[in-house]
């Protein structure tokens, strides 16, 4: 295949600079969720040690429970067996650059994460070359630079994690086709060093290997051999990396919101039937996938209003398919099939716009496909066929060419202004910064997002104040609780309706599979917990005994209330008081 034309080139470089402005308001957006524990851990504040080369290690040994529960990092409720680590070291090598090696502000963190996305762009600009035409593969790149996916890896620092992985996958992949479709011998050391770093930047880079599966698997006529080498270019790095994830102990366990193939096989293929298509809709479609998700988990008949358009797409591309030559036919098929095994990697978690990126690469060379042949077949016969397609597929082209751009650039701002209010509250918190150094801070009713649960003393640090001496979270209820104080230093909470941890986030540390039993008991310094009464798997009463009168001054209640946290005070021995949702 030819080098890109003159004109192709231009028209990239004019797409990238439409990519760079929908995403400058991410460069204003600051610091969120774990980028203050990974500041955290590169500053040697983290509750336990971390190298440059593991900050997304957030908790990796079931001996680190305990300092990470009395650090606040995680809560008391936490799976026994918990764990959250993920083998990145590449995308931690980068953290420490910016942070400890250049000393970036986080406006310079962004700038860095917004130049892998133009790198991920030309990139997937020169795989998609290889997957469909000139013309198409324009439209494909289009398509993949004005999607919202793009968002949250560059808004979101620790999510450039995403970036890196599929950059580095895309050159991969066009290493990889370079090498089987033109015999280019460098292929044989850039593809598998492409791939390498693909893993080292993150996990995402497995889907990749789905594209290198789906190629061999359609390449008739090639001898099984010559499959085989081709797929090792691949196969290779991604089982030299499972292997470590595994034997260095990485992975996630204990929680809900991840799935594992080998842990929970039944759950995870019958996770897989509802995810893909919510993660298809979503490519194809624009809809989020957690709200595709959960209208098949509900059954409501809405989700077919979901799932039609997304059929008209396949059934377009299958025309496509059928008008193209042999070559054309095997390079749409395994874009197709590529798409649907890179997904299969995500079905462990909750479907994310944020996680297709990878997943893309084939969805976005479908429609790019599919929208210039339609326009193809307009210059060659105007037929009433042809007028019916390019009917049904004008709309799908503005759909993602015009509306995309702008739900992007609405979606950047809406990040910015949802991160910036929620460190906004955190500050308003009613805390004494000139005592909080000495202070245990408990806060009674979190809300439903890890934003109040785990960060707002590592945000308030961040702006300069001193970290308290503890933090605490005593529980997380959609309904009404009652408060009582038992005794001088014990306080009971218990849910009016339901039970605690109703809500995703809270289940993020302890899957329903491991209930409570009522005579439950956390040991923490200074704090035992005992769970009184259980509602279904999770805890409606609780009693919380401290090692000191509730009117301690060195300890402060909190309370949840509109989203801002207030001071909470006791009342006597006896008494109690409502605690409202927190909502």
């Amino acid at each position: 295949m030819s080098s890109p034309t003159a004109k192709s080139v231009v028209i990239v470089t004019l797409i990238l600079a439409v990519a760079v402005w929908l995403h400058l308001p991410s460069l204003d957006a600051g610091l969120a969720a774990d980028d203050f524990l990974n500041r955290a851990m590169l500053e040697g504040r983290y509750p336990v040690p971390r190298s440059p080369l593991d900050l997304y290690a957030f908790l990796h040994r079931q001996s680190e429970l305990a300092p990470m529960m009395d650090g606040g990092v995680v809560p008391w409720w936490s799976h026994p067996e918990l764990k959250l680590s993920l083998l990145r070291p590449l995308s931690s090598a980068l953290l420490w650059l910016d942070q400890r090696g250049l000393d970036l502000s986080p406006r310079g963190q962004h700038v860095h994460s917004l130049l892998w996305a133009l790198v991920l762009l030309g990139s997937y600009f020169l795989l998609a070359r290889r997957l469909v035409s000139e013309g198409a593969a324009l439209i494909a790149t289009a398509i993949l630079a004005f999607d919202s996916s793009l968002v949250a890896p560059i808004a979101w620092i620790c999510n450039r994690t995403a970036l890196i992985s599929a950059s580095f996958g895309a050159l991969g992949l066009w290493a990889y086709l370079r090498f089987r479709q033109d015999r280019w011998q460098p292929g044989l050391w850039v593809a598998p060093a492409a791939f390498t770093l693909a893993l080292a930047g993150g996990e995402y880079a497995i889907c990749a290997l789905g594209y290198v599966i789906a190629f061999e698997l359609l390449g008739k006529g090639d001898p099984l051999a010559e499959r085989l080498r081709g797929l090792a270019l691949a196969a290779i790095p991604a089982g030299i990396y499972l292997s470590a994830h595994v034997g260095l102990g990485y992975g996630a366990k204990g929680s809900v919101v991840y799935i594992g193939p080998f842990d929970a096989p039944a759950q995870f293929a019958f996770e897989a039937l509802l995810r893909v298509p919510s993660m298809i809709v979503t490519e194809f479609v624009l809809e989020p996938g957690e709200e595709v998700y959960a209208k098949l988990l509900a059954r409501s008949p809405r989700v077919a209003l979901s799932l039609m358009p997304a059929v008209v797409v396949l059934g377009l591309a299958v025309g496509t398919w059928r008008r193209s030559s042999a070559e054309g036919r095997r390079r749409l098929g395994a874009a197709a099939l590529g798409m649907l095994l890179a997904m299969l990697p995500l079905v462990g978690t909750v479907p994310s716009v944020r996680l297709l990126l990878i997943a893309s690469f084939g969805g976005s060379a479908l429609l790019g496909a599919v929208i210039w042949d339609s326009g193809a077949r307009l210059f060659e016969q105007r037929t009433l066929g042809t007028w019916l397609r390019v009917l049904v597929t004008t709309p799908l082209a503005l759909w993602h060419l015009g509306h995309a751009p702008r739900l992007t650039r609405d979606y950047t701002h809406y990040w910015q202004t949802i991160v910036g209010g929620i460190r906004a509250k955190h500050l308003a918190a009613e805390i004494d910064d000139r005592k909080v150094a000495g202070q245990e801070l408990v806060l009674i009713n979190a809300t439903g997002d890890l934003a109040a649960l785990l960060y707002p003393p590592w945000v308030r640090n961040h702006q300069g104040a001193p970290m308290p001496k503890r933090w605490r979270v005593l529980g997380i209820a959609r309904s009404a609780q009652r408060a009582t104080r038992t005794a001088d230093d014990t306080l009971e909470l218990s849910v009016v309706h339901g039970h605690m941890f109703e809500d995703p986030t809270s289940q993020l540390f302890r899957a329903p599979s491991r209930p409570f039993r009522p005579g439950d008991r956390v040991a923490l310094p200074g704090l035992e917990i005992t769970v009184v009464e259980v509602d279904g798997w999770a805890p409606k009463r609780v009693r919380y005994r401290f090692d000191s009168s509730l009117d301690d001054p060195n300890r402060v209640f909190l309370l949840m209330e509109f989203g801002r946290m207030r001071r909470g005070f006791m009342p006597k021995v006896g008494e109690e008081f409502v605690v409202m949702p927190a909502g």
